[in-house]
């Protein structure tokens, strides 16, 4: 008998699913349980600086592309206070002089993504 050892998923595809900050509550509690997820895509969804809030406490994710949404420099200034976040995607998020200069400052963010 042949045994093989089957890895849980380790990445959340969320785009485009009309994902909302209301919704990211009851995410953060799925995402806590299951830390197996590390990779996180919510781009293309109505995310805000609130929903950045939520998501910058969860200290599994390694990967997340909020690509597309609508987090602003308050979202990125929030996040850039996450220290587990290792790869970032935010092109068009509305992200300015301030929260550019945010994002610089966190040395865990290795890929910064803003095409």
């Amino acid at each position: 008998m042949r045994i093989t050892k089957v890895f849980p998923d380790t990445k959340l595809d969320l785009s485009a699913k009309g994902v909302s900050d209301k919704k990211l509550v009851g995410m953060e509690q799925y995402l806590k349980e299951h830390k197996n997820i590390v990779e996180l895509d919510l781009s293309w969804n109505n995310i805000s600086a609130e929903g950045a809030k939520i998501l910058s406490k969860i200290s599994t994710i390694k990967i997340l592309n909020l690509s597309s949404t609508l987090i602003g420099n308050e979202g990125a200034e929030v996040l850039a206070k996450n220290k587990n976040i290792e790869t970032l995607f935010l092109s068009g998020c509305g992200i300015g002089k301030s929260g550019i200069i945010a994002l610089a400052t966190n040395t865990t963010i290795s890929n910064l993504v803003f095409l």
